[in-house]
């Protein structure tokens, strides 16, 4: 009986925390298309049958390892499988089993460091009584940004090139495991709108939105705000935008408005280049430090535009009392009349 409670506590406390279960990082997926052999031949150029008349029964060795890992095969922390053999194959094309491994090979990386190694090494194999000759060996090096997601993630078409051939076309992508952002794929962020949490996510960067009514994202937005000027703010609310960047509401989200020098999601990088352009992101909040109207607006630009205004009023005032006072300052004369002159008299 205690064993059964003790078994079922641990089942509510499964069910109770499955996020914890969740293991974030990237998806390295790599497509083999084609292998061909060289003349039939080995790495020393001999042949892969003794007769020189058979053909050679490749075997692949496959390693992954990060961008500057060594180029050799003592390193292989992402991937080290190695395939059964192709008989008598010079060449070799790839469907969706590679004799034993799946194609395209799907690589968990834990924290995508902006780039991987790939290594294949080839074998001819002579069977259990002989030790397979080396074939050829390519060491894959290449660099990518992470997509958000499998759906968007695209292929990119490359070859892999080896010490003794480079024409084996090959399809790379490499996406973000769901529920994780950010550059490196380790940014955690699961929309909810529960008891746990009242907020979306930041597709860019994976950071916590509130929900219209809802604030403090430091606490997943569990604070109601339903005031005028929060619902107005929006997502704006919680101040995240940096270094005087102005906050517009957006939808759910909101736009991020840096001043000139900085850029960044929120504005929080300031700019090392002076021909950077400013960066304004659909996704970004701003620092309350500048005043603007509920609308959005701000203040600076309103009182311009007010003091516009009323000088352009003053200037017409002016000119209009100007022109009166001109007019009734000329003599009255009429066309028809002439002037009576009256003759001097002497006594």
């Amino acid at each position: 009986m205690d064993l059964k409670r003790g078994m079922l506590r641990f089942a509510m406390i499964v069910v109770a925390f499955p996020r914890f279960c969740i293991e974030g990082g990237a998806i390295l997926q790599i497509k083999l298309m084609t292998f061909r052999v060289d003349n039939e031949r080995d790495s020393d150029g001999l042949c892969c049958e003794w007769s020189c008349t058979g053909q050679c029964d490749p075997v692949f060795h496959f390693c992954a390892d990060d961008f500057d890992g060594p180029r050799d095969f003592s390193k292989c922390p992402y991937l080290s499988t190695r395939t059964n053999s192709y008989d008598e194959s010079n060449v070799v094309n790839f469907g969706k089993d590679l004799h034993g491994t799946p194609n395209p090979m799907s690589i968990r990386i834990p924290s995508w460091k902006g780039g991987a190694m790939f290594k294949i090494s080839v074998d001819d194999d002579d069977g259990m009584y002989s030790s397979n000759d080396d074939i050829d060996t390519f060491f894959f090096t290449f660099q990518m940004s992470p997509y958000l997601c499998q759906k968007s993630a695209l292929w990119s078409q490359r070859t892999l090139s080896g010490e003794r051939m480079d024409t084996n076309p090959t399809q790379v992508r490499v996406y973000c495991e769901e529920f994780y952002f950010g550059d490196n794929c380790t940014d955690y962020c699961q929309g909810t709108n529960s008891s746990e949490g009242h907020y979306t996510c930041d597709p860019r960067n994976g950071r916590k939105v509130c929900l219209p009514g809802w604030a403090n994202v430091s606490s997943a937005c569990t604070d109601m705000c339903d005031s005028p000027l929060c619902q107005k703010k929006g997502a704006c609310v919680d101040m995240p935008c940096q270094n005087g960047g102005l906050c517009e509401p957006k939808g759910p989200a909101y736009q991020c408005f840096c001043l000139p020098g900085w850029t960044g999601s929120d504005c929080e990088s300031q700019m090392t280049d002076a021909g950077d352009e400013q960066v304004f992101s659909d996704f970004n909040t701003a620092s309350i430090d500048v005043p603007y109207t509920p609308e959005g607006v701000p203040l600076w630009i309103v009182a311009m535009v007010v003091v516009l205004v009323v000088a352009v009023i003053i200037f017409i005032s002016v000119y209009v009392i100007v022109r009166k006072q001109s007019s009734n300052s000329k003599p009255k004369t009429s066309g028809t009349q002439n002037p009576v002159y009256e003759e001097a008299t002497d006594y």
